[in-house]
């Protein structure tokens, strides 16, 4: 849409004070940039054209000072001062950024750096050339709403993706916006992910470029699937702290740590590291954190032992990228799958793995999904991922926004046994947010023999310890045999229920051993 027409449309609906003077925006009566000019002839000024780095619905990231910075350029047949303005145009004496320069127009190339807007929105920015006297010699150019607020990357595989079913979807927020993977902005809405729209040849394997061109031309039908967790995390987060978020989408379904590694950075758009890359340097090189989920190509015998020190790797590769080594890193641990193909003991290694980097990492959360409902054999359904988003959004409001009214959730600290006529487990676990529910019928704990030929010993009730609202008791009849370790949520598909009052979910853990005396969990 023409910035003319942009102007008019807003400017109908926000029933603007009509201003004395009719300015150079080529809409009189509206209280865009006064220069001085009559309609007629504002209408024989050359258009400037903006080509990169302001666009309708963008988010900018905010600084330490709350405020955001725009670097932008275009073109423009004439050469002059680039001239600058930042307002809310559905507000009387709205606040903003006063007309200034802000960059200079030379040889048909023009380019602008806007310091300064005020976090929050809807801001609209207007640029245009003019003269050292401030008089118009372009036509006015800019984008409506701009946002200053929080970037956040969305990366890992299928469940990060979004597979859930389209039905009961989040709603859209006006507040949380996308960098799409066309290389728009737009409204954030379901599904967040479309693969084929993307340049970059990392998201179409195999493809030609002619191929890639067609699929990215492709109409967007209908999906039936593609729910993740990136749209409920952030209209969470935006419910609590009134601050805008703009998500990167750059995750892809079936994808290893091996096609994510950061070694392949130097291909580009041919690796997903350098495809999410380039994506940070599009939207301004700045973002505030990522949120990953990713494992589920890598639970083999053969894949799992290398896993966690390829996603230390890439966590630090991230981290030194993007100039930040604090760079918040929340992570999604693996939740739960139907399909026999996958070896169970891999399976729970990764979960393992994902847990302890989330302990020993700073900056680095892991976040449970394991009781989450599915939609099909692996994917979190619609529903869990509005859990799991909200789940995400309370770790960050704590870590980046000091909410200590909430922790990150129950993490593990100790198991002992408590011996009698019949034994008895007690776990007990740190963070928790008020006490562990449910209080009894707790499910997911296993007793499973060190030797795998050997058998394991089922609890015939776990319950939260009456005295103690983050332990859990797990009871046993008679005693418990030497060579025994404690798991919860071992294997492919278990049925586990225990979260707090947060629901914030307990991590997934395990071999734990259990043999006398009390001991606490490896590293």
């Amino acid at each position: 849409m023409p910035f003319s027409a942009l102007v008019r449309r807003v400017v109908g609906r926000a029933n603007l004070l009509v201003p004395a003077v009719s300015i150079g925006c080529g809409v009189s009566g509206c209280t865009l940039i006064n220069g001085g000019v009559s309609q007629s002839e504002y209408e024989k000024l050359p258009e400037m054209i903006i080509t990169r780095g302001l666009e309708s619905h963008q988010v900018v990231q905010r600084d330490e000072n709350d405020q955001g910075t725009i670097h932008c350029e275009g073109t423009c047949e004439v050469d002059g001062e680039v001239w600058a303005r930042v307002f809310m145009p559905k507000r009387r004496n709205p606040p903003g950024i006063k007309l200034h320069r802000a960059g200079a127009a030379r040889n048909h190339q023009w380019s602008a750096t806007i310091r300064g807007i005020p976090v929050g929105g809807e801001w609209m920015v207007e640029l245009s050339v003019r003269d050292s006297a401030g008089r118009p010699l372009s036509k006015t150019a800019g984008a409506w709403p701009v946002l200053v607020g929080d970037l956040w990357i969305l990366a890992g595989q299928s469940n990060m993706q979004g597979y859930g079913d389209m039905t009961g979807v989040e709603e859209p927020s006006p507040l949380v916006c996308a960098y799409g993977m066309n290389e728009k902005w737009s409204i954030a809405e379901e599904p967040l992910h479309w693969l084929n729209e993307s340049p970059d040849p990392a998201h179409h394997p195999g493809k030609s470029p002619e191929e890639i061109d067609e699929a990215r031309n492709a109409p967007r039908g209908k999906p039936g699937k593609g729910t993740g967790p990136g749209l409920p995390f952030a209209k969470r987060l935006v419910a609590r702290t009134n601050v805008p978020i703009g998500l990167l989408p750059c995750a892809h379904g079936g994808t290893s740590m091996d096609q994510w590694d950061p070694a392949r950075k130097d291909l580009g758009g041919k690796s997903l590291y350098g495809s999410m890359l380039r994506r940070f340097h599009a939207v301004g090189g700045r973002v505030k954190g990522v949120l990953w989920y990713q494992g589920e190509s890598d639970a083999s015998p053969q894949a799992q032992p290398p896993y966690r020190k390829k996603m230390e790797r890439f966590i630090e590769s991230v981290r030194d990228d993007f100039g930040n080594p604090k760079l918040p890193f929340y992570l999604v641990q693996l939740s739960r799958v139907t399909h026999i193909s996958i070896d169970p003991g891999a399976w729970s290694a990764i979960q393992q793995d994902q847990r302890l980097i989330g302990r020993e990492i700073p900056g680095v959360v892991t976040v449970s999904a394991i009781d989450l409902e599915l939609d099909d054999l692996i994917h979190i359904g619609t529903q869990g991922n509005k859990r799991l988003g909200r789940r995400l959004a309370r770790v960050a409001d704590r870590e980046l926004f000091g909410n200590r009214a909430v922790t990150t959730g129950p993490r593990l600290k100790s198991v002992s046994v408590e011996k009698g006529p019949n034994d008895l487990v007690r776990v007990v676990f740190d963070g928790v947010n008020g006490q562990l529910k449910p209080k009894n019928h707790i499910a997911g704990f296993a007793l499973r023999a060190a030797d795998a030929e050997k058998p394991g010993l089922d609890f015939y009730d776990v319950i939260v310890d009456p005295e103690a609202p983050n332990a859990v008791l797990c009871q046993v009849q008679g005693p418990i045999p030497p060579g025994m370790n404690l798991w919860y949520g071992y294997g492919l598909n278990p049925y586990c229920n225990l979260v707090d009052e947060q629901d914030l979910a307990v991590l997934a853990f395990g071999p734990v051993q259990v043999t006398p005396p009390a001991t606490q969990p490896d590293k």
